[in-house]
């Protein structure tokens, strides 16, 4: 079934897919700066979405806490 909420499990597997692919050391450290940024722009798209079914999906956006006070702000750059 296709769904038009974004997923953030769906999110996660395609950037553990990218990191994998690509020639970075394999270890947490490396994840983490490689994730953190994919997952900010990833809850940025979310709360700039103004599709009304998704709504309700900001609040479980993991990053939603960070992101949402720069939501609005045009000076901002993900």
């Amino acid at each position: 079934m296709l769904t038009v909420h974004p997923r953030y499990w769906s999110f996660y597997s395609w950037v553990l897919d990218d990191f994998w692919a690509a020639d970075l050391p394999r270890n947490r450290a490396s994840f983490v700066s490689f994730y953190r940024p994919r997952e900010a722009i990833f809850s940025m798209a979310c709360h700039v979405c103004d599709a009304p079914e998704h709504v309700t999906i900001v609040g479980n956006v993991n990053g939603s806490r960070r992101i949402s006070p720069k939501a609005n702000d045009p000076d901002f750059d993900p």
